[in-house]
Parts: C-alpha cells; sequence; structure tokens
C-alpha cells in the first residue's frame, strides 16, 4: 500500500485554492500548487511544485458519494479500520466513516525526500484541514479523531517517538501523550486504556 497523507471529512465544499496557496507560500516562499485539471475553484487535483522546479507530490480531492465508486471507496475505508485497535476506535471510526463525504489524498512523490520536502506537505496538509476539518490517516501510522489525536494504531512494530493520542470511552475522547516505543503504553492503547503513570 503506497504511503500518503489522508484527511476524510464530511463537508463537501472546495477548499479555497487562494488560501492553500497563500499558507503555503507564508512558510515556504516560492511554493506552487497546480491545478491538473478543473480550474479553481472546483480544482479535484493539485500538483506541489517546489520553487526549485521539483514537483513534490499530488494532492486528490475524491468525491465519497453515492456512485458505485464512491460507495466502494468508503467500503474500502472502512473496511481498513474495522480490525483495527482499539475496538472501540475502530467502532467509532466506523460510524464516523459514514458520514465521510470527501476524501484528501497527498500522493508524495520521490522528490519529496529533499529540500524540505515532508515539511511542505505536512503544512499543506494543516493548512486543508483548517479549511475542511475532519479526521486525519496516515499510512503506517493510523487515524486520528477531530483534535488530531491518534486513536487507531497502524505503526510498524519498530515505531518510537510520543505523540498526541486519544481513547473513546463513555462517549468522550480522552487525551494522553502515547509512548510508541513503550509495550506498557501500547498494552494499555490497545486495550482502549490511557497508560498509567
Amino acid at each position: 500500500m503506497a504511503y500518503s497523507l489522508r484527511i476524510l471529512t464530511p463537508r463537501n465544499h472546495t477548499p479555497s485554492l487562494g488560501q492553500l496557496q497563500a499558507d503555503l507560500a507564508s512558510a515556504f516562499p516560492g511554493m506552487e500548487l497546480l491545478p491538473e485539471d478543473d480550474a479553481p475553484p472546483s480544482w479535484s487535483t493539485l500538483l506541489v511544485r517546489h520553487p526549485d522546479g521539483e514537483d513534490l507530490a499530488l494532492l486528490c480531492r475524491v468525491a465519497l458519494d453515492a456512485t458505485p465508486a464512491g460507495l466502494a471507496r468508503q467500503g474500502r475505508i472502512r473496511e481498513e479500520v474495522r480490525s483495527g485497535r482499539p475496538v472501540s476506535a475502530a467502532r467509532w471510526l466506523d460510524r464516523y466513516l459514514k458520514k465521510v463525504r470527501v476524501l484528501y489524498e497527498i500522493h508524495p512523490m520521490e522528490e519529496v525526500n529533499f529540500s524540505q520536502g515532508w515539511d511542505i506537505l505536512l503544512a499543506l496538509r494543516l493548512s486543508l484541514w483548517e479549511q475542511v476539518r475532519g479526521i486525519l490517516h496516515t499510512r503506517d501510522e493510523g487515524f486520528t479523531n477531530p483534535a488530531g489525536d491518534l486513536i487507531l494504531w497502524q505503526y510498524p512494530a519498530s515505531a518510537t517517538g510520543v505523540v498526541p493520542a486519544a481513547i473513546y470511552r463513555f462517549g468522550h475522547f480522552r487525551s494522553f501523550s502515547l509512548n510508541l516505543a513503550s509495550p506498557r503504553h501500547r498494552h494499555a492503547f490497545f486495550q482502549g486504556k490511557i497508560p498509567a503513570p
């Protein structure tokens, strides 16, 4: 499965290309977002181009509507979370995904490993998320809740670092800091519990 950065949102409006461009250029002057098909404001694919002329990624806007293609795509995403841990998060995500209407997917290219490429893509995702909200999904990491806290684990066994996380209990999310490398933290998280101090 190819690495990608995703946002899944119930909101169906098209984000402002001008705002995305302005946010990106304020942190990375000279960056360009080039529509590949439709002209703004109804874009569906943007090419992310570095000032050096290198193409870093494609940003795709995919409708998860009632068409066969849209329903099939939504079904594959829901299937992806059903076997995830913790179970409480998988169940919450399955309900949430029924309401999702648009998938935004950033597909990195090889050049992303140079010239602050990953920093640029994460800044683009943040700008996009501020317009459309929803939940985040990073392949080989996991799904978040609407606050951006990790709630469903997809990290490899070698994962390290500390990330904001949350567990879902009694209708609410409870946030905490999750040490990815700690067996104790992992075990508690998989059980839908906050690790003991």
